[in-house]
């Protein structure tokens, strides 16, 4: 019973630095105001029926966004594997989603720091998770 408190606890650890995480360019914010940014900008577009400038990065953050509701979602043991491909592709997408243009970093360290910190955050709880997921579940007696 304490390890499925401590599951769930860990997960919300790890949407929320994820939440947190920036992106890294010279005016960072973290991922959940791009994300509203985005989805404002997806429903002006779909009211306004002019499908030609949709970005990708709009559609990006709505797809990041849907694949952590299936990571909160996921149940212990069970769907272990599908939280596994959701974690490599929450990995994947965050990547494509911050660094879209090698040219744009500088050495600044507070810009990397908007996205390193909580990006490794969220990397080490989500591998405390994977460790906690493939144990099956105590037996009860």
């Amino acid at each position: 019973m304490k390890s499925n408190r401590l599951f769930r606890v860990l997960k919300t650890l790890a949407v929320i630095s994820f939440f947190y995480t920036g992106d890294l360019s010279e005016n960072s914010y973290p991922f959940f105001i791009v994300f509203q940014f985005n989805v404002v900008y997806l429903f002006s577009v779909l009211i306004e029926l002019d499908f030609d400038y949709i970005y990708i990065d709009t559609l990006l953050s709505l797809f990041i966004f849907l694949n952590l509701i299936i990571f909160m979602t996921s149940k212990r043991y069970k769907d272990r594997y599908s939280f596994l491909l959701c974690f490599i592709t929450l990995l994947l997408g965050m990547t494509c989603f911050c660094i879209q243009d090698f040219s744009r970093l500088h050495n600044d360290i507070p810009i990397l720091n908007t996205f390193s910190i909580p990006f490794s955050i969220f990397i080490l709880l989500s591998i405390g998770i994977m460790i906690l997921n493939f144990y099956p579940k105590e037996q009860s007696k």
